[in-house]
């Protein structure tokens, strides 16, 4: 398993964030498919007094102002079971994938 900080995203995490959002897209062989922006990411999760996402990422060992992993989530209510979480994306650059590090941020959203 490979050791790396994992945090709540801040403000100036967005740019690197996009750039994973991108690179998911092109993973997913739908590049042209991401519309958002850095910008938007910003406004909307650090603008706002009750942002309409948290994000957790998961820091480069290698180069901490480099971002290897996001989960994006929100939370929502059902009127029979209460709260929940929905997770929108959870994703890890490719060098890095098998190594936990999914694992660390997804135990991090649940928590």
């Amino acid at each position: 398993m490979v050791k790396c900080v994992v945090r709540n995203a801040r403000r100036e995490d967005c740019v690197e964030i996009r750039r994973l959002i991108q690179e998911l897209a092109d993973f997913e062989k739908l590049p042209d498919s991401v519309k958002i922006g850095a910008e938007t990411l910003e406004k909307d999760g650090f603008d706002n007094a009750q942002p309409p996402y948290q994000c957790i990422v998961a820091e480069d060992p290698e180069n901490t102002m480099k971002l290897i992993g996001y989960a994006l989530f929100f939370n929502g209510y059902a009127t029979w079971n209460g709260r929940r979480v929905y997770l929108d994306d959870i994703m890890v650059t490719e060098k890095y994938r098998r190594s936990g590090i999914g694992l660390q941020l997804f135990s991090r959203v649940c928590e």
